[in-house]
């Protein structure tokens, strides 16, 4: 965007606002995507930014991403930038490539987020941070944390990791956990055996 003015003293202002990279898509290479889905010239010193990859994108045409994926890329990103969620430079790639749901790779172990297909949908998120802090205290390495239910994180994690809260429970095994301000409850006997529930 460029706005020009002149002054009383005659004087001439010209400001310029240039697009910023805001992630990579892979077509061969990655290359930098501006907000509103244009292709941005590679820098001159031939250093690639590091911003979150997006997947799952049809070929631009004529150097614009023209998927109509790609807003919806856009407004997780802005989404996932929320300080309060605590996951500034851990989203590695978003994956757009499915309708109904939305996968998010976190660095730096690779544990896959299973969203809902839209940011809005996505009301109990703030939990994460707690559920990713608690699994950390724990020892447990996630391979995927799923938010798709509305009010609960279920976690299932990377085989042989550590899962120890006072109780025995098999590598693999998936870990539910209420967040907070939770409005929907687990039923003591609707979690499959080897299940923790816990309150987040």
């Amino acid at each position: 965007e460029a706005r020009l003015s002149r002054r009383l003293n005659g004087e001439v202002r010209l400001d310029i606002d240039e697009r910023v990279p805001t992630a990579l898509a892979l077509y061969g290479k990655p290359v930098e995507v501006a907000a509103d889905g244009t292709v941005l010239p590679a820098l001159v010193s031939g250093v690639t930014p590091d911003l979150p990859v997006v997947t799952g994108l049809a070929a631009p045409q004529k150097n614009r991403i023209a998927d109509a994926d790609w807003p919806r890329a856009v407004r997780w990103l802005h989404r996932l930038d929320d300080p309060a969620l605590a996951l500034a430079g851990r989203v590695s790639e978003i994956d757009v490539s499915d309708a109904t749901l939305t996968t998010v790779v976190l660095a730096p172990h690779g544990a896959r987020l299973l969203l809902p297909a839209e940011a809005r949908e996505a009301d109990g998120l703030g939990g994460v941070r707690v559920v990713l802090a608690d699994l950390q205290a724990r020892g447990v390495e996630a391979a995927t944390i799923d938010c798709r239910a509305r009010g609960l994180v279920v976690v299932e994690p990377v085989p042989g990791s550590s899962a120890t809260d006072g109780k025995n429970q098999k590598p693999g095994a998936s870990v539910t956990a209420a967040l907070p301000h939770a409005t929907q409850t687990v039923p003591e006997n609707s979690a499959p055996p080897g299940t923790e529930r816990r309150r987040g």
